[in-house]
This record gives C-alpha cells, sequence and structure tokens, in this order.
C-alpha cells in the first residue's frame, strides 16, 4: 500500500525549526507567548512534540503559521483542518480584541528579537556597529510597536506617537519625519 498519511507529506521537524529561525523566533518562545486556560505557559516540550507531529495542537500549530508565515497546511497537511480554512474566518471567530493586540504585540517583538539578534552576531563577530545604528533600532522598534497596536485599534498608535513627540505637527508624526 502506498498511501501517503498527512504525517508523511508534512514539513520536516527541522524546516519548521529553521523557518521559526529565520524570522528570529524558536520553539521556545513559541511557548512563551501562550498559555493555557488557568494562565500558566505552554510548555517548550509540547510545542516540541507538536512540531515533531508526535502530538496535535491547533493553539499551537495556528501560533508557529503565524510567526513564519507559512500556512498551517503547508506545515502539516489535512492534520488541522480546520485551520486550512481561509484565515479571516478562523479569526473572526476566535480572536478576541486583547488576544489580537496580544499577537500583534509578539509579532512586533519576535521582529525586534531578530534585528537585536543580528546585531549581537555583529558585535560578537568583532565587527563595527556604524554610528547610529542602536538609535535607529530603537525607532524601528517603537515603530513596530506603534504599528501594531495601530492594526488592532487604528489611530491608537499614532495617538501615542504624538504623546512621545509632543512638539511635532499631526502630520509630521504620522509620516515619521521630525518638526
Amino acid at each position: 500500500m502506498n498511501a501517503e498519511t498527512p504525517r508523511d507529506t508534512a514539513m520536516h521537524p527541522a524546516d519548521i525549526s529553521a523557518a521559526l529561525k529565520k524570522v528570529g523566533s524558536s520553539q521556545a518562545k513559541v511557548a512563551r507567548s501562550l498559555t493555557r486556560a488557568n494562565g500558566e505557559p505552554i510548555s517548550h516540550g509540547a510545542v516540541h512534540l507538536v512540531v515533531s507531529g508526535c502530538m496535535a495542537s491547533a493553539r499551537i500549530a495556528q501560533r508557529i503559521s503565524e510567526l513564519t508565515g507559512i500556512p498551517v497546511a503547508q506545515l502539516w497537511p489535512g492534520r488541522y483542518p480546520d485551520l486550512e480554512l481561509p484565515p479571516h474566518s478562523i479569526q473572526e471567530s476566535r480572536m478576541t480584541p486583547y488576544n489580537a493586540l496580544v499577537t500583534e504585540l509578539l509579532l512586533a517583538a519576535d521582529k525586534a528579537d531578530g534585528r537585536a539578534a543580528q546585531l549581537r552576531e555583529k558585535h560578537d563577530a568583532g565587527l563595527e556597529i556604524p554610528f547610529g545604528t542602536l538609535e535607529d533600532n530603537r525607532a524601528e522598534l517603537i515603530g513596530d510597536l506603534l504599528e501594531a497596536i495601530d492594526r488592532v485599534q487604528p489611530g491608537l498608535g499614532t495617538r501615542l506617537l504624538n504623546a512621545m513627540h509632543p512638539l511635532t505637527s499631526d502630520e509630521d508624526a504620522t509620516s515619521g519625519v521630525p518638526a
């Protein structure tokens, strides 16, 4: 019998881990970004079991898909049929404003972690970090966080930016150009 099972066609666990690493994340970060109903964090071991295909968890699979940008159907074909629906139908049914904000902030933090890791690698390799690079990194981090907030509550990120820079005009603040 030559029929492939969903597990046979799933991405290799090492490829999934590599995809997480490429976006500055890891199985441990996935675990820290999710909590159980009682507020306790998901264990790193649970994430590992999902990545390796030994355990099923739609929440963990969805989080990995969100972080890597790889559809669940490509990561684990046929294993999570409910997650293979168009993304908007899943998000509309399960996403609360709080979860949306946390998800957006975690994605922004993961992006910042990736940039920080690149800077640390350069520093650790003895390479010179050009003047202003750290300040640019901080500004990008703040911009990413404010954009994440804006995606959940339109206008709130811009209000916070305006509060951070009260002496600039609204037009300058929204364009990111100081007055």
